[in-house]
């Protein structure tokens, strides 16, 4: 009789336990298929009159997936949209060979596993039309959405 009722608990211990790694296993695979992790999202302040800003920010989805838009209230900017920077390449045969422009994109790719970084001279989100200038030490929210893990908000930091 003793033997049956331990035989009895431990059978029931293990179906609990494989349950819960079930369980733990599925939420974690299904967070990881949609999610997308945002961290050290920031903007430089701006001076006074600027129209214009930027953010910064690191991204990474396990799964894979793409930032394809951004978004700020009114009151911190009329438009937002993402932007490249990069170097002309002339071959150091024309004026404007080495000149830093920027272009918007239609979207970021963030390939699976890999952290993304949004960062001066490369991959930004621009703030356009400024209502006021960003000031150092204050915080705003931005709306970043993705092809698949769909809108995330962050809280940006404004830094010099």
């Amino acid at each position: 009789m003793t033997e049956n009722r331990f035989l009895t608990a431990v059978c029931t211990v293990s179906l609990v336990a494989s349950g819960a790694v079930a369980f733990a296993a599925c939420g974690s695979d299904e967070d990881a298929a949609v999610g997308v992790e945002v961290t050290d999202p920031w903007a430089r302040a701006t001076a006074d009159g600027a129209t214009t800003g930027a953010v910064y920010v690191t991204l990474k989805s396990e799964a894979g997936d793409s930032l394809v838009d951004a978004s700020v209230d009114a009151t911190i900017a009329a438009t937002v949209e993402i932007h490249e920077s990069m170097v002309s390449q002339t071959h150091g045969t024309g004026p404007d060979d080495g000149m830093a422009t920027m272009r918007p994109v239609d979207a970021v790719d963030l390939p699976a596993g890999t952290t993304v970084s949004l960062e001066p001279g490369g991959y930004h989100i621009m703030l356009i039309g400024l209502v006021q200038p960003l000031r150092d030490g204050e915080t705003f929210t931005i709306t970043l959405s993705f092809a698949t893990a769909g809108d995330v908000a962050a809280e940006v930091e404004v830094r010099t």
